[in-house]
């Protein structure tokens, strides 16, 4: 038998799920605030961070080990690029943010 979703089961549910939701973000948003720069690229990063979460490449303790998104040097300096490791502390875990483009890469 077949169950029948009424609108305030609908509504109820959407609720959870967007709280639930809301939760992980306040949970990667504080994992975030070490960030360099984080005053003025938080929702990019809340962004990156997200995506990252999402593909199952990166979780919560991930950001929170890594402390965050920090300003890349080198070959990137002059560009508005940041990076953070997921996985371990390694290049191949390594992982950047073009802030200006929302592109997030190896």
């Amino acid at each position: 038998m077949a169950t029948r979703l009424t609108l305030p089961l609908l509504v109820t549910a959407f609720l959870t799920i967007a709280q639930a939701g809301h939760a992980q973000t306040s949970t990667l948003e504080q994992s975030l605030r070490q960030s360099d720069d984080v005053d003025l690229h938080l929702a990019e990063f809340v962004l990156a961070g997200t995506k990252l979460i999402e593909r199952g490449t990166c979780t919560t303790a991930d950001f929170h080990e890594a402390g965050g998104w920090w300003k890349a040097t080198g070959a990137n300096q002059s560009r508005p690029v940041y990076f953070t490791y997921c996985g371990g502390f390694t290049i191949p875990n390594r992982w950047y943010v073009n802030i200006e483009t929302g592109r997030v890469y190896q």
